[in-house]
């Protein structure tokens, strides 16, 4: 979620950049934390998460993910555990 003090002090675009290495650093963390391999590319944008078989391609910074087999496409690290059948 945007905050708008903190745009308002350091301009739209830092804001967003810091919000999207926040939500990379977080999304990792998650992942972690619930035993989800994951092999990092692209300085830690994208991440191919692979779980029981099914493999998905997800950008933490933004939460967009596209699952490889053809599946429904989402956005955020809940849904994506969700997908792959991880209870969070």
């Amino acid at each position: 979620m945007r905050d708008i003090e903190r745009t308002a002090a350091v301009g739209w675009q830092a804001e967003n950049a810091e919000r999207r290495a926040s939500n990379r650093q977080s999304s990792a963390e998650v992942l972690t934390e619930h035993c989800v391999q994951f092999e990092p590319k692209n300085l830690d944008a994208h991440l191919i998460v692979a779980h029981q078989g099914k493999v998905v391609d997800f950008w933490p910074g933004t939460g967009n993910y596209i699952p490889r087999d053809g599946g429904r496409p989402g956005r955020g690290v809940f849904n994506l555990l969700q997908l792959l059948g991880i209870k969070s």
